[in-house]
């Protein structure tokens, strides 16, 4: 990790020598015909030292959404998607899906 280094002008910049990637992994989950599906969340890994989710992604969250959470959802496997706006902080977004 090189440590961003001051750049001229007015406001926060920061200048990295590298793209940071930010990964953000659908959780996993499994559920019974006929119930609901379960809240579905993600991890996240790669957060450069001092950026917290909430500055890195535009809107400061990410969704996660699931074609089998319905409880008539036919028996099967199905993704759980994530989606997150681009970055604030210029991060490289490495979305992948989990399973249902």
């Amino acid at each position: 990790f090189v440590p961003p280094v001051s750049s001229p002008g007015t406001g926060s910049r920061r200048l990295y020598s590298f793209v940071p990637v930010l990964s953000l992994t659908g959780d996993s989950a499994a559920k019974t015909y006929g119930d609901s599906g379960p809240a579905l969340g993600f991890t996240a890994s790669g957060l450069v030292p001092g950026d917290t989710l909430a500055t890195a992604l535009v809107g400061g969250t990410a969704t996660v959404t699931s074609g089998g959470t319905a409880a008539t959802a036919p028996v099967g496997a199905y993704a759980t998607s994530v989606a997150a706006a681009a970055t604030a902080q210029g991060y490289q977004l490495d979305l992948v899906d989990g399973i249902l």
